[in-house]
């Protein structure tokens, strides 16, 4: 008989918190550990909690923990309240095979309670945090070229995209210009830019652009991604997988600093990311786990991934 459970047996890793609580990750990457660590260590606290800031950075948690807390925001005293009071009930319903737990943002009190309940009834118990950065980011064993990931940043949260781009020859008469996810005048901008200011020729090319997951972005961070994407499809050369790219492009081809670019970066070495290029007229920020690459012009990015 397989003692192992379904989500094991589908690929997925496993986690021992603590004797009889385990959570899965559906995929690989070199920061699993340390989450993993870090949740044994406060949860096997007396006071048992999960740090807010894998769902948000420390001020946005902060601030979504206080709006929460005002009487106002009656829908969150009212589930607190229902967890708090429908244990009973809630048990015998609950089977033995397996059960997934959202971890949503803010200080996580109703997943900590709706886990006090499972506690209570389950042998065993097991979790999926889920990280929207992880699953916005396509995992490969192969180095394709045309893909690059971006920090991108919508509202207050920061998190990862994948860019990818196809540049072909034009076989029908007129070059085609499709985008997925972003304006589709913001990339004949910067079209025009890596023509003018970069020499390449795409007059008489089709170029594809999609941002993966379904997503549509409107950050101008997004730029530097998805012009290193284009590069890397037209010389069909890969981008380092461990490279991460948060800049606007101006029209004289000028790398410009976007805002959040602190966050953007701790999202980006969160995640196992080695570099990270940006613009040099952001405030240099110092990281001993990502080196921080500054760059003036798109001509010092062909350097960089050609």
């Amino acid at each position: 008989m397989n003692d192992k459970s379904k989500q094991e047996m589908s690929g997925y890793q496993s986690y021992l918190i603590q004797d009889n609580l385990k959570y899965f990750k559906p995929h690989k990457t070199s920061v699993t550990v340390t989450f993993a660590e870090e949740l044994r260590k406060t949860l096997q606290e007396p006071k048992k909690s999960i740090s807010p800031k894998f769902f948000y950075d420390e001020n946005g948690s902060k601030l979504f923990d206080e709006i929460c807390s005002l009487p106002e925001y009656y829908p969150y005293n009212s589930e607190t309240e229902i967890l708090q009071t429908l244990e009973k009930k809630l048990l015998p319903y609950l089977s033995n095979e397996f059960h997934l737990v959202e971890l949503g943002s803010g200080s996580s009190v109703k997943t900590r309670l709706l886990i006090d309940i499972l506690f209570k009834s389950q042998t065993h118990l097991q979790y999926f945090p889920i990280d929207i950065s992880e699953i916005l980011i396509g995992k490969s064993d192969q180095k394709l070229s045309g893909t690059a990931i971006c920090a991108s940043v919508e509202g207050t949260r920061p998190f990862l995209v994948e860019v990818q781009a196809l540049v072909s020859s034009a076989v029908y008469g007129t070059p085609q210009r499709s985008s997925t996810g972003i304006n589709s005048k913001r990339l004949n901008m910067l079209l025009a830019v890596l023509e003018k200011r970069a020499g390449f020729h795409l007059g008489s090319k089709d170029i594809f652009i999609n941002i993966t997951g379904g997503l549509k972005v409107e950050d101008t961070g997004n730029d530097l991604a998805i012009i290193s994407a284009i590069m890397s499809s037209n010389n069909d050369i890969s981008i380092p997988e461990e490279y991460c790219f948060a800049a606007e492009v101006g029209l004289s081809g000028e790398i410009r600093p976007v805002s959040r670019i602190d966050q953007r970066i701790k999202e980006a070495e969160k995640l196992g990311f080695s570099k990270i290029f940006v613009s040099k007229y952001c405030d240099v920020i110092s990281s001993k786990k990502i080196e921080v690459v500054y760059l003036t012009r798109i001509e010092d990015l062909i350097d960089h991934i050609s």
